[in-house]
């Protein structure tokens, strides 16, 4: 009894896959009568009555399944990134299924991982011509144009993707970049918000959306989805440095600490993030804090010589010795970066002397 049930359960399952499977290649079928008898083993089915597969169907649904399980498997493990299994089960893809329209879209897919993306596309064509209802391809059509700064042609690409499967999420950010880049930003809000609907954490889509929203002049709520982009993984450098110009631009100096501290713990070799941080510090007349930050910078092989003349500027606030930092430098920074200290020096003795005689600046810190 439980074997015949087994049965039973299989052909249904089987049935109904081989339907789900739509949007994968149309070319496995051998028969032309193939679709309109499945299609009547599907009616039967929700009539609750029996149906035989033909031995033909059998091999159909076989191979249809097959290569749903080898295209299921090599995208998952190109999400994680397990590259050599990724290989191995495209070769066997090229090798099962050679004219599919699914061995041309991975191939196109290995173009593109390699900048090669002229011959991408090539791919890309031929896997619409076999079958222009894969969504995949659309949507990797799209990047490609989108890379190359043709957002016009993205966004048809990513606009026929998400008309094929209108419940991938990353097909909806990628549109709501296209009009992002175009300028349009009210559309970009509007598919930010859509493709968050589709995958709520999706931390990508609340940083786009805060962009966006900042474009749009909308402060306030850009403000709450950089928090909601933060609160769901995103910690890049350019997130933050992102998030810290809308906090200055808001004038909340509470956030832009909180910003600038959260900078600190977690970006320390990068120089754009190392001026940002050290730029805040002096801005709120943190001398100490500014000159900490920017020190690494300064001193190293990677300083311009605003980063020189910013730490001179340092130096002398803090009342620090500028010889010992100038000597190391060529003849001509040394002279320039002297003037420079002179001129602070100068322009901090005339602050003195007025404060000296102002009691408000006098009492002041």
């Amino acid at each position: 009894m439980f074997f015949a049930i087994l049965i039973i359960i299989l052909s249904v399952w089987l049935s109904s896959s081989f339907y789900l499977r739509q949007s994968f290649s149309t070319d496995l079928f051998a028969s032309p009568n193939a679709k309109s008898r499945v299609k009547s083993n599907i009616s039967l089915i929700q009539q609750n009555k029996v149906y035989r597969l033909s031995s033909q169907e059998k091999k159909i649904i076989t191979k249809e399944l097959e290569l749903y399980s080898i295209v299921s498997q090599i995208i998952f493990y190109t999400k994680i990134n397990q590259t050599r299994r990724s290989l191995i089960l495209f070769s066997k893809l090229k090798q099962r299924y050679p004219s599919s329209a699914e061995s041309n879209y991975f191939q196109a897919l290995r173009y593109h991982a390699v900048n090669d993306n002229a011959k991408a596309l090539i791919e890309i064509q031929k896997t619409k011509e076999k079958n222009p209802e894969l969504s995949m391809a659309w949507n990797l059509e799209g990047i490609i144009h989108s890379n190359a700064e043709n957002d016009d042609l993205a966004l048809i690409a990513f606009k026929k993707a998400i008309e094929l499967n209108p419940y991938e999420h990353d097909f909806v950010y990628n549109l709501a970049l296209s009009f992002y880049k175009l300028g349009d930003y009210k559309n970009a809000i509007r598919m930010t918000t859509r493709s968050i609907d589709l995958k709520p954490n999706f931390s990508k889509s609340y940083y786009l959306q805060a962009l966006a929203y900042y474009k749009y002049k909308n402060l306030s709520q850009a403000l709450i989805s950089f928090a909601f982009a933060e609160d769901f993984g995103e910690e890049s450098t350019d997130f933050y440095l992102d998030y810290l110009k809308l906090a200055q631009e808001l004038k909340d100096i509470k956030e832009v600490i909180i910003i600038t501290q959260k900078l600190s713990v977690k970006i320390k070799r990068n120089s754009i993030a190392r001026r940002a941080i050290s730029q805040v510090w002096q801005d709120i007349g943190d001398y100490k804090k500014a000159l900490q930050e920017l020190k690494p910078l300064a001193t190293s092989q990677n300083a311009n010589i605003s980063d020189k003349k910013k730490y001179i500027y340092l130096l002398v606030k803090n009342k620090r010795s500028i010889l010992r930092f100038v000597n190391n430098l060529n003849s001509k920074e040394r002279e320039e970066l002297k003037l420079y200290a002179q001129e602070i020096h100068e322009k901090t003795d005339r602050f003195d002397s007025l404060k000296a005689q102002d009691p408000l600046l006098r009492n002041s810190k």
